[in-house]
């Protein structure tokens, strides 16, 4: 069971910087994916987990395949491992939820929590940025993140009904895609999906069948 606790399952997005070189230097983002952009495709369509099981947060339910361990479990936070060492891990996630040099940055700025996959998937380090201080930093975050973590180069966009869908394809230790879900209704909070190895096929379900529920 030590396998899906080997890389950025903390209960908190990853903040990789401190605030003094985050917001005093240029180069804060220098992979090429920095200076990429999200392509946008169909929005997944459920077509399988037949034999699945239902899992919910406070605003979010989801299904998942049937015959794994619930290895974590708390109200926003569902780990699940495999027996073949496939894994998924499920948070609902809320701006206290970050790790951020900044306490409450998200409050201080003209940003919500659904702006940082926005930020991650659709900006680049060549636009423009922000001009104050809380968003400068919260943009200049999502960026760096974006550079070390969308190492693949294939991250997309997809769209339904309200919900935003935003998935990159990584190879971060044993994590091999990265989703993060956004609502119109309510974009102080997100749904955060890293998967650990289940096949294209089943992963594209399981984001297909995200409902938001309140």
């Amino acid at each position: 069971m030590k396998y899906l606790g080997i890389l950025v399952l903390s209960s908190s997005l990853p903040a990789c910087v401190g605030i003094p070189s985050l917001l005093e230097k240029n180069d804060y983002c220098q992979s090429v994916v920095c200076n990429e952009v999200a392509v946008f495709k169909p929005y997944p369509i459920l077509m399988g987990l037949e034999q699945a099981e239902i899992i919910q947060t406070p605003a979010f339910k989801l299904k998942v395949p049937v015959y794994g361990e619930m290895h974590q479990s708390t109200l926003i936070r569902k780990q699940i491992v495999y027996q073949n060492q496939t894994g998924i891990l499920i948070e609902q996630v809320a701006e206290k939820d970050f790790v951020l040099a900044i306490p409450r940055a998200f409050s201080k700025s003209q940003f919500r929590v659904s702006n940082y996959p926005e930020i991650m998937f659709l900006k680049t380090a060549q636009q423009p940025e922000p001009t104050g201080y809380y968003e400068r930093y919260i943009w200049r975050l999502a960026l760096t993140n974006k550079g070390n973590y969308f190492n693949s180069g294939n991250f997309y966009i997809s769209k339904k009904s309200g919900i935003d869908l935003y998935h990159a394809e990584v190879k971060v230790g044993p994590i091999t895609d990265m989703v993060f879900v956004t609502v119109a209704t309510n974009p102080d909070i997100l749904l955060k999906i890293y998967n650990y190895g289940l096949d294209p096929e089943t992963f594209s379900n399981v984001l297909a069948s995200i409902v938001f529920t309140i």
